[in-house]
């Protein structure tokens, strides 16, 4: 199944490198997005304009 897997680079609760071996370990894993701004619980507030998009997306290709 396609994946996508993102993870702010400094998030001060789970280390970023838990995204990277999360997308190392997926079996079909197509993305991987680090995001230099923001936080555990910050990212979406700040990042939602690019974030929306993608999930929608990966919501959309469950329902198909």
């Amino acid at each position: 199944e396609p994946s996508l897997i993102m993870h702010a680079r400094m998030d001060s609760l789970v280390g970023s490198y838990h995204g990277q071996q999360l997308y190392d370990w997926a079996p079909g894993a197509e993305t991987l997005r680090l995001f230099e701004r923001g936080d555990h619980n910050s990212i979406f507030p700040i990042w939602k304009e690019l974030l929306i998009t993608p999930l929608i997306l990966v919501k959309m290709s469950f329902i198909m």
